[in-house]
């Protein structure tokens, strides 16, 4: 299908909060990782600005990339990256698709000037004190104290932090609990970095790694 590109990418952090101070358990993410399939890929969270779709979902180990099985994934409590794979639809998006292959190649000036960033709907959250990291954190589930706290959240007009210093974070749960789709931005809120393409280099490992997480399915 000439009229598509093929990419794959890390897009979140399950047991990592991100740079916006939400974050998801690695047991939590496991739960969902098939809903994002057939979800869209828009340009920077606009919802309207439809550019490709999701095809296939996992999980990735953070640093390295390798993938990792759904198993493995909600056993660990240390971060890993929530990945997909999907299509952009180049003929509609001929620029957006030769940005990409841009952003991917190693020796091109934009290289990794585009990743990607999740889109999830909730309604509950548990509050994460202390750590960005999970499970150095205090995690509040008692209903009434979520209330007493969520003011001190960014989201909700907050500091961000207690009144001695302690960082207030939010981790989303919930049996409503629904991924959205993925946008291509340009500052993820994420600890990722870079979408690869099909035309990278099957050789390199990373590529590789990637390629099998858009093909295995």
């Amino acid at each position: 299908n000439i009229d598509l590109l093929s990419i794959a990418a890390n897009g979140a952090n399950p047991n990592l909060i991100n740079k916006n101070d939400d974050g998801i358990d690695s047991k939590t993410a496991v739960q969902i990782i098939d809903l994002l399939i057939n979800k869209p890929i828009n340009i920077e969270h606009q919802s309207k600005k439809i550019v490709g779709h999701i095809l296939t979902s996992g999980f990735t180990e953070m640093g390295n990339s390798n993938i990792i099985s759904a198993k493995d994934a909600a056993e660990t409590d240390d971060p890993i990256n929530m990945a997909f794979g999907g299509v952009i639809y180049r003929k509609i998006y001929p620029e957006l698709a030769k940005l990409l292959e841009d952003s991917a190649d190693p020796n091109n000036k934009l290289h990794k000037t585009v990743s990607t960033s999740w889109e999830i709907a909730f309604s509950n959250f548990h509050i994460v004190l202390g750590s960005r990291v999970i499970k150095d954190a205090e995690i509040v589930t008692d209903p009434k104290q979520i209330k007493e706290l969520r003011g001190y959240l960014r989201k909700y007009g907050g500091p961000g932090k207690l009144k001695d210093g302690t960082p207030v974070y939010r981790k989303v749960f919930g049996a409503n609990l629904l991924p959205i789709g993925f946008g291509i931005v340009h500052k993820p809120a994420a600890e990722v970095s870079g979408i690869l393409t099909q035309n990278m280099d099957e050789n390199s490992k990373a590529s590789k790694t990637f390629l099998d997480l858009f093909k295995k399915k």
